[in-house]
């Protein structure tokens, strides 16, 4: 897991930039915003070294490789051939209002434009398809946490 995590914290974005080579729209669009938000960083540390990093770059590279420590999670063992069985699936409620809904991973993976806000919509409507075993539940802290209402 550890491995994982930082070989794809490490590889990630060029691996992005290899990949996108196929998808030109996609690429243009990865490469202005990855320029914008470097060019605005790059202003706030012009401005304030210290506040620009640890206010912004400081959380950025922590989300971004916590981030990468719960693609394990949603694809380790994970079956490499059926779509619906490709990625593993947290539905609790708290775990997926502070990830922006990333429980929803299967959903995620066979729409991957999708806005956040739609992948429970879109979760619904394919979950009968996903495997049982497709299922997590969130871990340690969130675990401890509400799932939601009780039904009656």
């Amino acid at each position: 897991m550890h491995e994982y995590t930082w070989r794809l914290a490490i590889t990630g974005y060029a691996c992005a930039l290899r990949i996108s080579a196929d998808h030109p729209n996609i690429r243009r669009t990865f490469l202005f915003m990855s320029g914008l938000h470097l060019a605005l960083l790059a202003v706030l540390v012009w401005i304030n070294p210290f506040n620009a990093v640890a206010i912004f770059i400081v959380p950025m590279v922590i989300s971004f490789v916590m981030t990468c420590r719960h693609t394990y999670d949603h694809h380790a063992g994970c079956s490499e051939t059926n779509e619906y069985a490709a990625s593993n699936n947290i539905t609790h409620r708290w775990y997926n209002i502070l990830t922006g809904n990333l429980g929803y991973h299967t959903a995620h993976h066979l729409r991957p434009g999708l806005h956040w806000s739609k992948l429970p919509g879109f979760h619904a409507r394919i979950a009968d398809k996903i495997p049982a075993d497709s299922f997590r539940g969130p871990g340690l802290p969130m675990s401890l946490l509400p799932t939601g209402p009780k039904k009656a």
